[in-house]
């Protein structure tokens, strides 16, 4: 699949993913796809959209089924378990959950006080 552009998508100036063809396979994003984007910084779902094929499905709704990928920028690690197990009812058996931290400097921006380190010691 190829995605309309690859594109650094930014939020207040910085590149805070990099949207690429090379990444969009490693996110097993294809043509059809169903995308949920779950928590992201404001304006990321609609420039991530503007991205992909017309094909490729994308919403900031979690309430439905069938997906193929949920992006999830998760606030806490407390509820976290709970949270993950709510998506499994979201996500189709082949599809896949990615939890996206930002670096140091922008997680404390958006008041997020754990690590990378910290949640996959969770």
């Amino acid at each position: 699949m190829k995605l309309k552009s690859s594109h650094a998508l930014k939020i207040n100036g910085y590149n805070i993913f990099m949207l690429s063809d090379r990444l969009a396979e490693k996110l097993g994003i294809t043509e059809n796809s169903q995308i949920c984007v779950v928590d992201a910084p404001e304006d990321f779902v609609k420039d991530f959209v503007t991205h992909m094929p017309e094909s490729v499905r994308v919403t900031d709704y979690i309430g439905l089924r069938g997906f193929d990928l949920i992006l999830w920028w998760p606030q806490t690690i407390a509820g976290l378990e709970h949270q993950l197990s709510k998506f499994t009812y979201c996500i189709k058996p082949a599809g896949s959950i990615w939890l996206v931290i930002p670096k140091r400097q922008f997680a404390t921006e958006r008041g997020i006080t754990f690590s990378w380190a910290e949640l996959q010691a969770y």
